[in-house]
């Protein structure tokens, strides 16, 4: 999403160093889990070698893993969607009243192809 990002502004200096900027937070908040998270050994088994491990939160910033991706995919996306639709409205393609329900209704084919990929990577 970086590179779509930056290659839609047509790498804007501003673009590629605030969405390089938030993807490196996302890079720091996947490594979270590593400092967050503890072992713990089942003692209440009766055999030694098969006892199972399970996962304790030792910090709660673990969610900083989900919190800043999600923010980051978000901002991307809405960064791409304003581009491309400021594009389609100086070509003259405003969306009229009735197609209000529909919003991707009058964008051209490119513009409607390139919005439904990226909001299939969001999701």
């Amino acid at each position: 999403m970086y590179f779509r990002v930056c290659a839609v502004y047509g790498m804007n200096k501003f673009v590629v160093l605030f969405f390089g900027f938030t993807w490196l937070v996302v890079i720091a908040g996947a490594a979270t889990p590593f400092g967050a998270m503890q072992e713990v050994h089942n003692s209440y088994t009766f055999n030694e070698y098969t006892r199972p491990c399970f996962w304790k939160i030792k910090h709660r910033y673990v969610v900083a893993t989900s919190i800043t991706d999600l923010i980051n995919d978000s901002l991307i996306l809405l960064a791409i969607m304003y581009k491309l639709g400021m594009a389609d409205i100086r070509r003259g393609l405003t969306p009229q009243i009735h197609s209000a329900w529909k919003p991707m209704g009058h964008l051209q084919s490119f513009t409607k192809a390139f919005l439904q990929d990226s909001q299939i990577y969001y999701t």
